[in-house]
């Protein structure tokens, strides 16, 4: 697992390395989570991207949702499905 404190740092890191799937909060300092989905959906389809927000915003939830993000977390995390996202069956 590697931890990015960046959209950029990420992103640059998904080309020489590449993931499975990502976890984003929702704001980062260089761009919004949904932005960083857009990137990484445009080169990496098959990546795997969950957005964790860190309260109920509906308008937010909506969004990641229209987007396509795969699945969205709140705070606090419910551990059994952050584990079923990283390991699916």
């Amino acid at each position: 697992m590697d931890t990015f404190a960046t959209g950029a740092e990420l992103l640059a890191s998904l080309e020489t390395d590449g993931a499975d799937c990502i976890i984003s909060a929702a704001e980062l300092p260089d761009m919004s989570g949904l932005e960083l989905f857009a990137a990484v959906r445009a080169s990496h389809p098959g990546v795997r991207f969950a957005l964790m927000l860190s309260r109920n915003d509906h308008p937010a939830i909506a969004a990641a949702r229209r987007h396509g993000v795969d699945a969205v977390f709140h705070k606090p995390l419910v551990h059994r499905r952050l584990k079923h996202f990283v390991t699916p069956v």
